[in-house]
């Protein structure tokens, strides 16, 4: 019997955040340590490194983040592990869509836009053959956000 899937409750979500933001930082530093040698993977799926500038601090803000890459763009996800509220990476983008993206010990200048609903319907199978758990995440938010799928392209 499959067990039904629901949204997380507030304190799911306080505990997954806090769990996300420790682990995402360590990710970070062991990534760019290595080149992308280490830290270069989650549950088997590719990782890279996402650098976006804070809408409000206008720091620079990294983040690890499944992708995948085809041709010249990366395609992304903004889950945030099914919590009901968007990634802050997201936000930051919407207020600057120009990023940098690192894939292994490549840095890459790139321009980040939302995928109409046609292409975010074309490329979940894509996001979900590298890692299954977005199907979860996708059925958590029902009813609560959606969750966007961005295109990368090189400025």
């Amino acid at each position: 019997m499959s067990k039904e899937i629901k949204a997380y409750t507030p304190l799911q979500e306080w505990f997954g955040s806090q769990l996300i933001k420790g682990y995402g930082r360590y990710q970070v530093w062991m990534y760019e340590l290595s080149g992308g040698r280490l830290a270069n993977l989650f549950l088997g799926a590719p990782c890279a490194i996402l650098t976006t500038t804070g809408r409000k601090s206008g720091k620079k803000r990294k983040t690890p983040l499944l992708f995948v890459e085809e041709e010249q763009r990366v395609i992304i996800a903004g889950t945030k592990g099914g919590m009901s509220v968007a990634p802050l990476w997201y936000r930051n983008i919407e207020a600057d869509p120009h990023v940098d993206f690192q894939i292994g010990d490549r840095k890459r200048a790139m321009v980040a836009r939302k995928a109409s609903p046609e292409e975010a319907a074309q490329l979940w199978p894509k996001l979900d053959a590298i890692y299954a758990g977005f199907q979860e995440y996708r059925t958590r938010l029902k009813g609560v956000r959606e969750a966007p799928v961005l295109i990368l392209q090189e400025r």
